[in-house]
């Protein structure tokens, strides 16, 4: 079954090599301080790519990804 993305969607380019998903969020201004952001993920709020992210020490090197916040924040990254 195929999951519909929202219409809201956030693409984003980055030419980083290795980052903490947590100073990822940060820098999209969601106005999410950083103990919010450990603690969605902590509860199971926050997917990579269709996967629960379950470690907020999660970091992100070169490739293409789509994360989500909750259900109704959706975001495309492009790190390179």
């Amino acid at each position: 079954m195929a999951v519909d993305l929202p219409e809201y969607l956030v693409s984003i380019e980055k030419n980083i090599n290795d980052e903490w998903i947590v100073n990822l969020v940060n820098a999209l201004n969601f106005n999410l301080s950083n103990s919010e952001i450990i603690r969605i993920i902590n509860q199971g709020g926050m997917k990579i790519n269709k996967e629960k992210v379950t470690n907020p020490k999660t970091r992100l090197k070169k490739g293409n990804y789509l994360i989500q916040i909750g259900k109704k924040k959706h975001f495309k990254l492009k790190i390179s």
